[in-house]
């Protein structure tokens, strides 16, 4: 399987443009924070389940699993 390495063409908002776009997808609706969730249990604990380890924890009963 070949792997393309992409060079960002600006790099002060391709991370930002591709998130945009990701969050118009499906998926978004099933790994996305709403911010209820944010609000009651806190950046760190979010980011513990979300941006870390995948390692299918769930929150409020969603299950995720890695992209």
């Amino acid at each position: 399987m070949p792997i393309e390495i992409v060079h960002a063409s600006d790099v002060s908002l391709d991370t930002w443009k591709g998130m945009a776009r990701f969050s118009l997808t499906d998926e978004f609706t099933k790994v996305g924070v709403t911010r209820q969730e944010y609000e009651e249990y806190g950046g760190e604990r979010i980011r513990k389940w979300w941006g870390g380890n995948w390692n299918g924890s769930s929150l409020l009963g969603k299950s995720y699993s890695p992209v």
